[in-house]
């Protein structure tokens, strides 16, 4: 038996290019038995997952973890809030923002122009508050 280059299986004198997105093949069925990342198996090929889906689970058709920045819900993965680094997973809503936002009601609101942060802001609020 000869040595072939990766994704490529030998079959006689031949190597064999293995089936798109398949990662490991079972050279005696010629079925693919892993697939790359974004995609899963089923019946020996390898079909793309659902959109933000890294990995899916085929025997209950759910995903089982998402791209960055998006939740798992209902097996499905979900965008999070606008402007949102981190949320929290029992309520959804966002407890940290990017830079110049910050987290108001699950949402991320931006900064005024003139605040750098959120400290800056609570501070001119602050202010804001005691004139009335």
């Amino acid at each position: 038996m000869h040595s072939c280059d990766y994704y490529y299986y030998p079959k006689g004198e031949e190597c064999i290019k293995y089936p798109d997105h398949c990662s490991k093949i079972d050279i005696n069925t010629e079925k693919c038995t892993d697939c790359e990342i974004y995609y899963y198996l089923s019946d020996g090929k390898c079909l793309a997952n659902p959109e933000h889906c890294v990995f899916f689970d085929a025997s209950t058709f759910k995903c089982t973890r998402c791209d960055d920045l998006y939740y798992i819900e209902d097996g499905k993965c979900s965008a999070y809030p606008e402007h949102c680094h981190r949320i929290d997973l029992a309520t959804r809503n966002c407890v940290e923002c990017y830079p110049y936002y910050y987290p108001i009601e699950g949402k991320c609101e931006k900064f005024p122009e003139y605040c750098a942060s959120f400290d800056t802001y609570k501070k001119e609020l602050e202010k804001i508050n005691h004139t009335m």
